[in-house]
């Protein structure tokens, strides 16, 4: 067997094997990011929120 036809099954049993595992791989690691994506929008939000709370504060004692 020639080294390229061997490589050419190797990538295809491969690129099954992943495909196979697809699902298993990718769903963590979206989530994951997701979660990480919310949790920044979250403390985004909390930061303005303190901001504003702190400059009603600030103007209050004045």
């Amino acid at each position: 067997m020639n080294p390229f036809k061997e490589r050419q099954l190797l990538l295809s049993f491969l690129t099954r094997k992943i495909f196979s595992n697809y699902h298993l791989l990718v769903r963590p690691i979206v989530s994951s990011m997701l979660v990480k994506e919310l949790f920044t929008k979250l403390c985004v939000i909390s930061g303005i929120i303190s901001r504003i709370v702190w400059g009603i504060l600030y103007i209050t004692t004045i």
